[in-house]
């Protein structure tokens, strides 16, 4: 807050004061009254006079300091002192988060009878905003980039000026990151959505003619990674400053490279990536690693046909990965990521006869405390091709189906204190949507529930009160 300076009386040269106008209006009349004094004992002390023969009109003439005289009476002009502001305070958020709306009041301490109050408002680089109101006023803000945006609030009733500062903080707290199309062969979009159920929606990529995908946070939540390219062809892996916008390729997709998952620890991003020279429907993957500027690339497995879907721990250390090694289903496994050589397997639902097997556990995806969801695949007539959603401890110990229903559950991703996640599903019918599930729910919340089909999401890893802006 800034508070006014008071004025004080001070002597000018030679012989005049500069003063304030009340104090001055005073010393003029003090100065009246004793003239007047004066005069009237000055009258009874000489001797009378005769009186004149006929009054004259008295005359008005004007004194050189705007007063007016009258037969020697003088009348002082009216003067409205004009009482500054005091201070202004300002109210609202210290942190929020981009997409929403964040409300912020100026409050001026002192009752005015001059108003209004004229208020100036600069958020980051926005343009000003200049609002008149009385002793308070309100201003909205909703910006889609995350950052640390200096607010200022300049009030004043033109007799002064006051001014308050503070700053906002905006991150990805609560958001989910997903992917959507509106159409069966229209390209995906990355997009943004309050994980509160508040209906807020943004869309991050917004193109037309690229296919973007399974969205993964830095640990920070200021950052997205994805895979993208155009329909039909090889992919390429990009990140998005959340900051700017800014998006830079990290791969050049002369591979096919999908499905990127970054590190708990924030230094390297998982992903798969096909074998060289192959068609964009042939599907061969191997696990990779990459440094998050797309240097230092690594080729973790060599398997002859899939090893996909890459999932980190969340201590960093493994990758869990889906493939199809014994040649009869596809299982879950892990590898150690700074030995890669260190394999160890989570499920066997293999049946006897390969041949016969029609059984996979697909996308693996790692809660904070240690569980890895996946989806229980069952392609044959008898099962009705269900698609469940299961777990099993990261030693492949106590695995069990998740929810004891036959709706189909994919790839849960959990808030930052684990007890709640999302998920997507063709629950309730018609297209796929993004669920949240939380401790002592007793149905799912839709969060999406229109004609599109929304897929693939990830909760923002920053928790809840988190200020950090990198």
């Amino acid at each position: 807050m800034i508070k006014r300076n008071e004025q004080t009386c001070a002597r000018s040269r030679p012989l005049r004061w500069a003063c304030p106008a009340p104090v001055l209006a005073t010393v003029v009349l003090a100065a009246v009254v004793l003239a007047a004094l004066v005069g009237t004992v000055a009258a009874g002390s000489r001797p009378a006079q005769p009186e004149p023969a006929a009054p004259k009109q008295a005359m008005r003439q004007t004194t050189p300091g705007g007063s007016s005289q009258i037969s020697g009476t003088v009348f002082l002009p009216v003067m409205q002192r004009c009482v500054p502001l005091d201070s202004v305070g300002l109210a609202g958020p210290e942190t929020g988060t981009i997409g929403l709306t964040q409300t912020l009041t100026a409050m001026v301490s002192t009752a005015s009878s001059r108003l209004p109050v004229t208020y100036t408002w600069w958020v980051g680089s926005q343009p000003a905003v200049v609002h008149a109101g009385g002793l308070e006023d309100v201003i909205e803000i909703r910006l889609e980039r995350t950052g640390a945006y200096p607010v200022t609030v300049e009030a004043t009733n033109g007799c002064g000026v006051v001014r308050a500062e503070r700053v906002l903080t905006l991150t990805t707290r609560g958001l989910v990151a997903f992917e959507r199309h509106y159409a069966a062969e229209e390209p995906h979009d990355i997009w943004l959505l309050d994980s509160a159920g508040s209906g807020m929606e943004l869309n991050l990529t917004n193109t037309p003619d690229i296919d973007e995908g399974a969205p993964t946070w830095s640990p920070d939540g200021n950052w997205l990674a994805y895979s993208a390219g155009t329909p039909g062809s090889k992919r390429a892996i990009y990140k998005m400053d959340l900051s700017s916008g800014q998006v830079t390729a990290l791969t050049d997709g002369s591979r096919d490279d999908r499905w990127p998952d970054w590190s708990p620890t924030g230094d390297r991003i998982a992903f798969m990536r096909n074998l060289p020279d192959l068609a964009p429907n042939q599907y061969y993957p191997d696990i990779w690693v990459m440094d998050t500027d797309g240097g230092s690339q690594q080729q973790l497995t060599d398997w002859l046909w899939q090893d996909d879907f890459p999932s980190w721990s969340p201590d960093g250390l493994w990758i869990a990965f889906t493939t199809d090694r014994d040649f009869n289903g596809r299982d879950l496994w892990k590898l150690e990521a700074d030995n890669p050589t260190h394999l160890v397997r989570l499920t066997t639902t293999a049946r006897p006869n390969p041949e016969q097997d029609e059984r996979d556990e697909i996308y693996p995806s790692w809660s904070p405390d240690g569980w890895v969801y996946h989806t229980f695949v069952y392609s044959n007539n008898e099962h009705d091709e269900s698609e469940l959603l299961y777990r099993v401890r990261d030693d492949g110990s106590s695995r069990e189906q998740v929810f004891n229903d036959a709706y189909n559950r994919y790839i849960p991703s959990f808030s930052p204190d684990g007890s709640c996640f999302v998920f997507y599903s063709f629950l309730g019918g018609g297209d796929k949507e993004v669920w949240k599930w939380c401790d002592g729910y007793t149905a799912a919340l839709n969060l999406t529930d229109n004609e599109a089909g929304d897929e693939f999401c990830a909760w923002s890893p920053v928790p809840q009160g988190s200020t950090h802006i990198p």
